[in-house]
C-alpha cells in the first residue's frame, strides 16, 4: 500500500509541476487570459511569500516548515500504528489527506527551491482573493479533510467516553 501512495503523491506532484511548466511557457509572456469571463483568469504571478503573499521573501522558513509537515506526513503514512488504529475507511479517509497535503507541499517545495517562488496562476474574478496553483488546492482540501477528520474523531471518541461512564 505504501508503494501506490508514493506513486499517487509523485502523480499529483507532476501535474502540478506540469502545470505550472505550462503557465510559465504559454502565460507567462501575455500575463493573464479570462477563461470563463466574470469567474475565472489565468494569470501569471511569482509568489515569494504564503497564501495572500503573507511573510514576502520568507522562502527558507515556507522551505523549513515545508519540510516538516511533509516528513511528518510521509512519517504517518508509512506509520504501523496508522495502518492499525482505525478501520478500513477510516484508515483510507485520513491516508488520502496526508496524500494531498504532502503532494501539494512537495509541489511548492519544488518551486521555492528551484524557482525561489512558487508560480501561482488560478485567479478567482467573482470574489477578491488570492492567485493559487494545484498545489495549493491539494494543500487547501488536505488540510480541510484532515480538521474535519480529527474533529469527528474527538466527538466519536468523547461519546464513547460518556457511553463508559454512564
Amino acid at each position: 500500500m505504501t508503494a501506490l501512495l508514493v506513486i499517487i503523491i509523485a502523480l499529483l506532484v507532476a501535474v502540478d509541476q506540469l502545470t505550472k511548466v505550462i503557465m510559465r511557457v504559454w502565460l507567462q509572456p501575455v500575463h493573464s487570459i479570462e477563461i470563463i469571463p466574470r469567474f475565472i483568469r489565468f494569470r501569471y504571478v511569482l509568489n515569494t511569500g504564503a497564501a495572500f503573499s503573507m511573510l514576502e521573501n520568507a522562502r527558507w522558513l515556507f522551505i523549513a516548515i515545508t519540510v516538516v509537515f511533509t516528513v511528518a506526513c510521509l512519517a504517518a503514512l508509512c506509520s504501523r500504528k496508522l495502518q492499525n488504529k482505525y478501520p478500513l475507511l477510516k484508515n483510507n479517509f485520513l491516508k488520502c489527506t496526508l496524500v494531498l497535503i504532502s503532494a501539494g507541499g512537495i509541489g511548492n517545495l519544488i518551486d521555492r527551491i528551484f524557482v525561489g517562488k512558487v508560480v501561482d496562476f488560478i485567479e478567482p474574478v467573482f470574489v477578491n482573493f488570492a492567485v493559487f496553483n494545484f498545489a495549493d488546492m491539494l494543500v487547501t482540501v488536505g488540510t480541510i479533510m484532515l480538521a474535519a477528520y480529527l474533529i469527528f474523531d474527538i466527538v466519536r471518541d468523547t461519546k464513547n467516553k460518556r457511553a463508559k461512564n454512564e
